[in-house]
């Protein structure tokens, strides 16, 4: 069982280095709910780090559902619900790593933050996780729709902005 999981997150890496796709992931029960735990665990984690915890398990659920939604949204769109399973774990496996190796950026952030002070290579790097995010998750749109990179690549950028903008519209009203 083990050495399946080591497979699978591996699996998980080639998608961030662009070079597999939401077609090489396992889509058991057990799989969806293991990367679902650990995307959600990681997201909290990350989100601790510069908010409090109520905070970040709120922001957490939020952008896993919007997630949940936008990727059933576009799929259905596309006639392809039934890719649905291996798109949102491809998703949430990568995001998982994405977000693992953000950490130090992030902790750096809050750092600088503290320090009330500004660092330009902190923002070049951060831009960086950003855009590798975005590209990432765009790939794994553009392997599931078999549409062309250009649009995939819009509808994630719209995702993030409309999903920043409604996390910070929504959580005052829950808080």
């Amino acid at each position: 069982m083990m050495a399946h999981y080591k497979t699978l997150w591996g699996v998980f890496f080639g998608i961030c280095l662009l070079n597999k796709g939401p077609q090489d992931v396992d889509t058991s029960r057990d799989v969806q709910r293991t990367v679902l735990s650990c995307y959600i665990l990681m997201g909290v984690l990350v989100m601790s780090i510069s908010t409090d915890a109520t905070r970040a398990v709120i922001q957490t659920v939020l952008e896993t559902g919007m997630l949940i939604c936008f990727v059933y949204v576009v799929l259905s769109l596309a006639s392809l619900a039934n890719r649905f399973s291996q798109t949102i774990i491809a998703l949430f496996g990568s995001g998982t790593i994405m977000m693992a190796m953000s950490i130090p950026a992030i902790i750096w952030l809050e750092r600088v933050r503290e320090a009330e002070t500004q660092s330009v290579s902190l923002g070049f790097v951060l831009v960086i996780f950003l855009s590798w995010n975005i590209a990432v998750m765009a790939y794994v749109l553009h392997q599931a729709v078999d549409k062309k990179y250009f649009l995939s690549l819009l509808l994630t950028i719209v995702y993030v902005f409309l999903s920043y903008q409604l996390i910070d519209f929504i959580y005052p009203i829950v808080e």
